[in-house]
């Protein structure tokens, strides 16, 4: 698995063609709204998150991290795509009306030390111009100890039946705002994604749930 995680680094060649697909065969330039409420001692895991999303190929996002705590590095102030909201405390229905704020077009929970993978948005952004009728996606993911990348989850397509037995599209998953909106939101602080599909699947059909079968996301 670790070898087969390192042929798949961009080198000078992918990141050429990505960027000619970009220009010739997309139709959208989707944007990426991701939300981090961190929690007391997560602090030290965070560098490695926004790390991670600074090395994106696909640089089309932001990311708004709450908290309790004040904005502890300026770096917040100076990039247009990071915002740090303090809050008097972590309460769901608060956090659920800020990401309503958004003006981006697709949003995402990501926890404290996720990594993405550098072609991670670039790969979402390229499945959501061609799978128009998508309006939710999840992804792969595997974990690491800082060295080495291990227990890796390759999920299927999606299947309710299957989703009901075993909630294998637990990890990073994304949503239109659109649908966040119609949904009228849902708590973001508890198992969220999971509660998320169950919605979708009661209210829409599950077509418009879809999954990147490329590596993404590493915690």
């Amino acid at each position: 698995y670790q070898s087969w995680r390192h042929f798949q680094q961009l080198n000078d060649a992918d990141t050429l063609i990505m960027q000619q697909r970009m220009q010739q065969h997309w139709n959208q330039h989707p944007r990426f709204h991701l939300f981090l409420v961190m929690q007391v001692g997560d602090e030290k895991h965070l560098a490695s998150t926004i790390e991670s999303l600074a090395n994106q190929f696909y640089k089309n996002f932001k990311l708004t991290v709450f908290s309790l705590l004040p904005c502890p590095d300026p770096v917040f102030d100076d990039m247009d795509s990071l915002q740090w909201q303090q809050l008097n405390e972590i309460d769901a229905t608060q956090v659920s009306r800020f990401v309503m704020e958004s003006t981006m077009d697709w949003i995402g929970l990501i926890e404290s030390g996720d990594q993405l993978a550098q072609q991670s948005l670039f790969s979402l952004a390229e499945h959501i111009n061609h799978q128009t009728n998508w309006q939710m996606v999840y992804t792969d993911h595997d974990l690491t100890n800082g060295q080495q990348f291990f227990h890796p989850q390759f999920k299927a397509d999606f299947n309710l039946e299957w989703f009901l037995c075993y909630p294998y599209t637990n990890g990073f998953c994304l949503v239109t705002l659109d649908l966040f909106k119609k949904l009228n939101g849902f708590n973001v602080l508890e198992e969220a994604n999971y509660h998320l599909i169950l919605q979708v699947t009661e209210q829409y059909s599950e077509e418009i749930i879809g999954t990147n079968l490329e590596y993404l996301k590493n915690s």
